[in-house]
């Protein structure tokens, strides 16, 4: 996110599980493809949901590739797996919403190729009161 005050949340295993309770009793569906290197680690992901009030659109959560693993195309590779399976499951998808920092270049690229188009910007601003 570039400057931005936002920063990463705390991630533990007790706050995932507790998402997913979240997303399961509010009936999304919350899938998520890794990239897994060749020793077994996990190195990359990508999140996409289906939210029940709006089934033509789906919603892009966060796509992460370790720095050591960046420059290889994992995040177009998952990415595109992603979209591929989401959307053979689901042939009414109609569009994919996501959101990224303008400072964050390489997704904004990879958006693109894979077919996203840039609909809106936006700003975040923070001020001492």
């Amino acid at each position: 996110m570039g400057e931005s005050e936002f920063g990463a949340p705390d991630w533990s295993v007790d706050r995932v599980r507790r998402i997913e309770a979240s997303y399961r009793e509010r009936g999304i569906e919350h899938r998520t493809v890794v990239a897994v290197s060749s020793g077994g680690d996990v190195v990359g992901l990508t999140e996409l949901e289906a939210r029940p009030l709006l089934p033509e659109r789906l919603h892009q959560g966060d796509t992460a590739v370790l720095a050591a693993h960046r420059g290889h195309g994992l995040g177009s590779a998952m990415k595109s797996e992603m979209l591929r399976w989401f959307t053979t499951d689901r042939p009414g998808v109609a569009q994919i919403w996501t959101g990224t920092g303008a400072a964050n270049t390489h997704m904004i690229a990879v958006n693109h190729r894979l077919g996203f188009a840039t609909v809106r910007t936006g700003s975040v601003v923070s001020r001492e009161l």
